[in-house]
């Protein structure tokens, strides 16, 4: 009995037109970009505007901890609507 092969996960048929291929080629390098931001950025703040590591650790985490609260105050609100609904 020969064996059979899996579907691929992307037909990459579909690279052949041109709108599809701007469209793959220009998200996957927006996600390596924002991917590289938690990396990139401690050093540009620590090279780019001499601050210590400290300092820079300061910036990232508050950034970080600003972007959870956003999150969750989304989630909390978004709670309260449907529950009065």
């Amino acid at each position: 009995m020969p064996r059979r092969v899996p579907a691929p996960v992307l037909d990459f048929n579909l690279l052949r037109y041109p709108s599809f291929r701007r469209a793959f080629f220009g998200g996957f390098l927006f996600r390596v970009g924002v991917g590289a931001m938690p990396f990139l950025l401690p050093l540009l703040l620590q090279v780019g505007f001499s601050l210590t590591p400290f300092q820079s650790g300061l910036i990232t985490f508050s950034a970080t901890v600003g972007a959870r609260m956003k999150a969750g105050a989304a989630t909390i609100l978004s709670a309260s609507v449907s529950a009065r609904c």
